[in-house]
């Protein structure tokens, strides 16, 4: 059939009946035209959404099954990982036991050298036990750095709880430092409220973090001022302690940067300060093994503010 206005074909469905007279005489035929054009569309529509429907089910099959390979390749690479890290932690703790002897020995013999124990020594020997002494025990310091950030990482750093006044362990601090204090031409002062709460925490863990982040003010600070202070959050209940300098600062785009393992900003002005980069790294790790956090702010050539943030009473775990 044709439509009558375009002249197109027509897909038509037909359907016929009669009509007779009383008698049974045939006197009309009665036949109706239905337009079938919509209805095929709509099954060609359908028959292109099952075909879209089939074939974005399989892409979803693929994608789960390559998702699913990912999902096992980088499980097999975490634990490859975590094993690669437990062996070089156990490694590195090894070997900084096995320098530790080595090195105590050096400096018991050049202790006992500079004490005279072997008889008298000249200035000049004297000189050079004093540098030996001093090198050895940078260089202690710095396996131990390493020594700690492993311990840590292994979960066999033990925790050994007390009761301690925060400005007590303050004094204790500056009194260690005072020799390079001494040396600086810096102002340094320490504010501390009477007040304030005593804690309850790893008092040795404490006092590493807050000589790391005294030593690092007196270090990067050349000139003007440093001043260690305290207080106390009676709502959320923790002890801020906050060392703040006037020193080199640390651009916002590196400040986190300082925080991670042997990170040191090379372009920052504090360049060739030399350290290992470990300092900071230990310090966040002790105040979060203590609960706590460690937040910083700094502006370049205006000086920074560390401040350590400890619970009054740390929990067994």
């Amino acid at each position: 059939m044709s439509d009558p206005v375009t002249g197109r074909g027509l897909p038509v469905e037909g359907v016929a009946g009669t009509i007779l007279s009383e008698q049974g005489e045939l006197m009309w035929v009665v036949t109706i035209l239905h337009d079938l054009t919509e209805a095929l569309e709509k099954a060609a529509l359908f028959e292109q959404l099952e075909r879209g429907a089939a074939q974005l089910e399989r892409k979803v099959q693929e994608a789960t099954a390559e998702l699913a390979e990912q999902n096992e390749l980088l499980r097999r690479q975490h634990i490859a990982l975590e094993q690669a890290s437990a062996l070089k932690s156990q490694f590195l703790a090894n070997m900084s036991h096995e320098f530790r002897t080595p090195l105590n020995a050096i400096l018991g013999y050049t202790h006992m050298l500079l004490n005279g124990v072997t008889g008298p020594i000249s200035d000049h020997q004297r000189k050079s036990l004093t540098r030996i002494d001093s090198n050895s025990r940078h260089l202690l310091a710095l396996i131990n750095d390493i020594l700690d950030i492993t311990r840590i990482e292994a979960g066999r750093m033990p925790l050994n709880l007390t009761t301690f006044e925060v400005s007590e362990l303050v004094n204790e601090v500056m009194s260690e430092l005072e020799p390079i204090i001494k040396r600086s031409s810096l102002r340094v002062t320490a504010r501390m409220p009477r007040n304030l709460r005593p804690l309850k925490s790893d008092r040795q863990k404490v006092k590493q973090v807050v000589l790391n982040l005294l030593s690092n003010a007196l270090k990067f600070t050349p000139a003007g001022s440093v001043t260690i202070s305290a207080a106390y959050d009676e709502g959320k209940r923790w002890v801020a302690i906050s060392v703040q300098d006037t020193g080199v600062g640390i651009p916002e785009e590196d400040q986190a940067k300082v925080f991670e393992d042997f990170r040191q900003l090379d372009t920052s002005p504090a360049r060739g300060y030399g350290g290992t980069g470990l300092g900071l790294s230990i310090c966040r790790r002790l105040a979060q093994m203590l609960g706590g956090t460690i937040e910083l702010v700094s502006a370049v050539n205006k000086g920074s503010t560390f401040t350590l943030k400890l619970p009054t009473r740390l929990r067994r775990r």
